[in-house]
């Protein structure tokens, strides 16, 4: 077992939504959960569930309190399952008066919404549940909050034992996207304020929490509480992971160390530099994700810019889809066939490269033939540059050149505004949570 220094806090009485057992956090919660359950039901008709997960639907939202004053930090993640799907048009409509009747900014339209409190909301059928093996289903099934309606839990067949190593590879992606996303070249020379310093205090903590999930699920171990995986990775680490140990025996004091923050925070206590802070987190988050791509592809990665190699693409696109394709086509079509589903996953790419392409001809007017003639899914190609344009600036303000030209040859491939002109590191941070943005609208 690993020694750790630091003590997982012990929750005792919890919340409802929180580890807080005080009625004023409970109370200020389920007063906005009820505003917008209240415009969803006004709203959208014929729902038939409404579920509220995350941390708050598993009982351990972030928050911060001031006296009376309670203030919800990340995010309320709520899915509403009915059979047909609202239009972007009722939705973006539905958001605006969530956030009016809230009487907070709506963050919708930034090009990085999650540098603020957010409510997201993800319409879907029921029916995604069963073709679904992801760990947000499996959370959905194992922690979360049923606010209105039908329990949907019977209709999710999957278990911890079921997520695919793909869904924690799109969370160390995620939180490469969150390092930079909320990261700037003038808090190099001008610093911190109070509320840019706290966004990147609490993404560097919740990268260490998403580290240990997506080692957890490496390790064949995960748990859905937070507490309880901090736990457990605390105990696991070492002993199945030894040779990732010997480079990070640090890592589970610090996921504990977040995974209390992250429970309780208190930015006032927080007295590392911030600059140093963040760019050890980059540094580990890096070691982690080169560890589990290297165990996913069997291929070295001994420098950043391996993640421009071209079979790296090829790999993780080949595979990335695949446990999701699986089930689907096994659950809808009967087919296992892998030679069939290699075919159909290549038109999968090929579709959400189409997707992706009309997105950037509604924001630039243009045809972009780069990516017209991709055959390569756009979030696996936005995906391997983020180490390149996380690593292209130092800590002193300087750029890496050599990490700087390849990830904007990369980007190149996936924005069309960059071609001909010279760039600063916030304008190549600025093109990547674009090109991420449009992915997913």
């Amino acid at each position: 077992m690993v020694e750790v220094k630091f003590i997982i806090i012990d929750s005792g009485n919890m919340g409802k939504y929180t580890i807080y057992d005080e009625e004023i956090v409970d109370s200020k919660i389920q007063s906005q959960l009820n505003v917008i359950l209240e415009q969803l039901l006004k709203k959208i008709p014929n729902i038939q569930s409404v579920v509220l997960a995350g941390g708050f639907g598993r009982g351990e939202g972030s928050v911060i309190i001031n006296g009376d004053d309670v203030q919800p930090l990340k995010d309320y993640d709520i899915f509403v399952f009915l059979d047909d799907l609202p239009s972007k048009k009722i939705i973006n409509s539905l958001n605006e008066n969530i956030y009016n009747e809230l009487g907070i900014r709506n963050p919708s339209n930034d090009d990085f919404k999650f540098s603020e409190f957010v409510v997201d909301i993800q319409f879907r059928n029921r029916k995604f549940l069963e073709f679904l093996p992801d760990i947000a289903t499996v959370d959905l099934k194992k922690a979360s909050y049923l606010l209105f309606g039908e329990s949907i839990n019977e209709s999710i067949p999957w278990n911890a034992d079921d997520i695919p190593v793909t869904s924690g590879l799109r969370l160390l992606f995620e939180k490469m996207t969150g390092l930079i996303g909320h990261f700037s070249m003038e808090y190099i020379t001008s610093g911190f304020d109070d509320k840019k310093r706290n966004f990147i205090i609490y993404e560097c903590y919740k990268t260490y929490v998403e580290i240990a999930t997506s080692l957890c699920i490496l390790m064949g171990c995960y748990e859905s509480s937070y507490k309880k995986r901090a736990e457990i990775f605390s105990k696991n680490f070492k002993e199945k992971l030894p040779d990732l140990h010997c480079k990070l025996p640090e890592l589970p004091d610090l996921v504990i160390e977040a995974t209390n923050f992250k429970l309780k925070p208190k930015f006032d206590k927080f007295d590392y530099n911030m600059l140093d802070f963040w760019d050890k987190t980059r540094k580990i988050l890096l070691i982690v994700l080169s560890y589990y791509l290297e165990n996913y592809t069997k291929l070295e990665l001994d420098e950043i810019s391996d993640y421009a190699r071209p079979e790296l693409l090829k790999i993780i696109s080949d595979r990335y889809h695949r446990p999701y394709l699986n089930n689907f086509l096994h659950s809808n079509l009967k087919i296992r066939n892998q030679n069939v589903i290699s075919i159909i996953n290549h038109f999968s790419n090929l579709y959400l490269n189409y997707r992706y392409y009309k997105e950037l001809k509604k924001e630039f007017g243009i045809i972009f033939f780069p990516q017209v003639c991709s055959i390569k899914s756009p979030i696996i190609k936005i995906y391997l540059t983020s180490p390149l344009i996380l690593f292209s600036i130092k800590t002193d303000g300087t750029i890496e050149e050599k990490n700087f030209q390849k990830a904007r040859e990369k980007m190149e491939e996936l924005i069309p505004y960059l071609e001909n002109k010279k760039l600063s590191w916030n304008n190549l941070r600025d093109a990547y949570i674009l090109s991420y943005k449009l992915y997913y609208m």
